[in-house]
């Protein structure tokens, strides 16, 4: 009896001992499992799939939510069987979604990425091609200011991209194409102005042409498109020279200032020797055209009501440079000025146009 006694004791007491066994191992936080679920939802988050798997991540953050107050409730409860399989089933679950999401986060942000990657490469042709057009017209500051704006976006926007802030430099895309936009219309009005006056400048040129024939004096053309100056006798050209122009020289000048070099016929009306720029021949600009149009920009608000309109024009020397810099000023080299001032005078005529179509 004594032997069945202590047999049914050992039992008990290894019955008891397998019950607090499992009573602990019931009532174990799951700490570990806590932790991983948070380290998977930063890693998802640091993808982005908080923005781009919206539903997987919230999803994710709720049974990880769930979880930390499953296993609040539990320790905070005073029954010694109670468990928390459901907080470690629930935390667990927000693991394999906070995963999930980042997985395809991940694959998403790639796509998004190679996306953007072949818009910035359009862009880039498409400033190429601009950059192009603009080299083969007459310089404008506003045109090369639309132009430098949208390239530097673009470069911006490249780098964000290389630092994986995709998202930010994607929000420059549409700034360069309403600035390309702009830079089109600017570039199809100056097309459609040059159609316009191309008239003007034809009989400008072909009156200084009969003008010269008749007189059998010497006249001077500067064509601004081709970065020219021709010199005539007798209505006929004998000798040509590159030039330089205003650094605003796409434009008709206005007033003072504006870097364009004047279109119109005028006359040489001094000859300076002791010009800053080597050797000059001062030009009578403004003559009465310029004055109407200066006016009539007053008038209509084109040109702003305190300016002037200016005065000075030359053709001098220390040109050649092969770009336009001049404050609106024709400039060659020193040893072109030389052979001008042999032929010019004052009184000699000078006609200044966009285009001289008949030499094309």
């Amino acid at each position: 009896m004594f032997k069945w006694c202590v047999w049914l004791a050992v039992l008990a007491a290894a019955l008891i001992i397998a019950a607090e066994i499992i009573v602990l191992e019931l009532r174990r936080p799951p700490v570990e499992a806590f932790e991983q679920a948070m380290a998977s939802l930063a890693a998802a988050e640091a993808t982005g799939a908080a923005s781009v798997t919206v539903l997987t991540y919230r999803d994710a953050l709720w049974h990880m939510q769930a979880g930390k107050e499953a296993m609040h409730e539990v320790s905070s409860g005073w029954w010694p069987f109670g468990s928390y399989r459901t907080a470690d089933s629930l935390l667990r679950e927000s693991i394999r979604l906070s995963d999930l999401a980042a997985t395809r986060s991940g694959e998403k942000q790639k796509r998004l990425r190679a996306q953007t990657e072949l818009e910035f490469a359009v862009l880039r042709d498409s400033l190429k091609f601009w950059r192009g057009e603009l080299d083969r017209m007459l310089p404008r500051t506003q045109d090369e200011l639309l132009y430098r704006s949208a390239a530097s976006r673009l470069d911006l926007a490249t780098e964000l991209l290389k630092r994986g802030q995709r998202e930010h430099a994607g929000l420059y895309v549409d700034t360069i194409l309403i600035l390309l936009d702009s830079l089109e219309t600017s570039l199809i009005q100056r097309l459609a102005a040059k159609k316009e006056q191309a008239a003007l400048w034809q009989d400008w040129t072909s009156q200084t042409i009969s003008d010269s024939r008749t007189s059998g004096g010497v006249a001077l053309i500067v064509d601004k498109s081709s970065h020219r100056l021709y010199a005539l006798s007798a209505g006929r050209v004998v000798d040509s020279f590159p030039c330089d122009l205003g650094f605003n020289s796409g434009h008709q000048k206005q007033k003072a200032g504006d870097g364009a070099t004047p279109e119109g016929t005028y006359r040489v009306s001094r000859i300076n020797g002791g010009s800053k720029y080597y050797r000059a021949l001062l030009l009578d600009y403004p003559n009465s055209d310029d004055r109407k149009r200066f006016e009539d920009g007053i008038h209509d608000g084109t040109v702003p009501a305190r300016a002037k309109i200016g005065g000075l024009i030359e053709i001098h020397g220390h040109g050649g440079t092969g770009r336009d810099w001049t404050d609106g000023c024709v400039a060659v080299t020193d040893g072109d000025m030389d052979k001008l001032l042999r032929i010019a005078s004052v009184g000699t005529a000078v006609t200044i146009v966009r285009v001289w179509e008949r030499l094309r």
